[in-house]
């Protein structure tokens, strides 16, 4: 009896001692990283994050440069980096010290990765690899993992602030990010703003107001036309969008 006892004990530590081990070897993957990828001009930022559960999501975004809409009458267009591409991975599966998984890409996206690749990463440090390959090839990407930096505004709500929205960011029909031009009294500067959902979009017209989710602001044709290309007031902490508001776009007399 007291050998079964021995016996059942030690299988339980070996086992939690397992779990413990393939819990250490999960968390060499979480955060985020920078690298380039998806073609010659493109950055990547993949992001690795556990759940409580132990499992592992993966989201990949692409930006790469798109020629700037707002002043097309530039004799040199002028470009700006934007979100190209964006995937989420599928199949996620540890395997010891490398993970393995495939990428879903959301239709709106104008580059993605390689069709029905298979995907190993393997962490060392600050630096990952990823390696894919399908019937067609194989490849190599190569990323930095990004320094956690606090800032002093990133847990304080900042004033709203005018700022020149460029465009939305939409994924399978919310809106995630914002690209902004933000103006300050020295320059100017290109932003991305994410967009979570606790941000809330303020249409103001006179008197009346309607508050939108980042869902519902694109169901309302003239509201999302108001949010093309025109200066609207931002509430952020951080990096990150409370509140945008703006106005209905002015009609042009006849």
């Amino acid at each position: 009896m007291k050998r079964a006892s021995y016996i059942l004990g030690t299988l339980i530590f070996l086992g939690a001692s397992s779990l413990l081990a393939l819990a250490g070897q999960g968390e060499r993957f979480e955060g985020t990283w920078e690298g380039f990828g998806f073609g010659a001009r493109n950055d990547v930022e993949w992001t690795f994050k556990k759940g409580d559960d132990g499992a592992i999501s993966i989201t990949a975004t692409v930006r790469g440069q798109v020629k700037d809409k707002t002043k097309p009458k530039d004799k040199k267009p002028k470009t700006t980096k934007m979100v190209v591409g964006m995937g989420t991975g599928k199949e996620v599966k540890l395997e010891g010290d490398k993970l393995q998984f495939q990428m879903e890409w959301s239709a709106e996206s104008t580059v993605k990765g390689p069709a029905d690749a298979k995907y190993v990463a393997a962490a060392t440090g600050n630096q990952m690899f990823i390696k894919w390959s399908n019937a067609e090839g194989s490849g190599e990407y190569a990323a930095i993992k990004r320094a956690v930096v606090a800032k002093k505004d990133d847990t304080k709500k900042a004033p709203g602030a005018r700022a020149y929205l460029s465009s939305l960011q939409v994924e399978k029909g919310i809106v995630t990010e914002l690209a902004m031009v933000v103006v300050t009294a020295k320059a100017s500067k290109a932003e991305y703003v994410k967009v979570t959902q606790d941000t809330r979009f303020i249409y103001v017209d006179g008197d009346v107001s309607k508050t939108f989710d980042r869902k519902s602001v694109l169901d309302d044709a003239e509201v999302k036309a108001a949010l093309k290309e025109r200066y609207v007031t931002l509430e952020r902490m951080g990096n990150v969008a409370l509140t945008v508001t703006f106005t209905p776009v002015k009609k042009k007399a006849n």
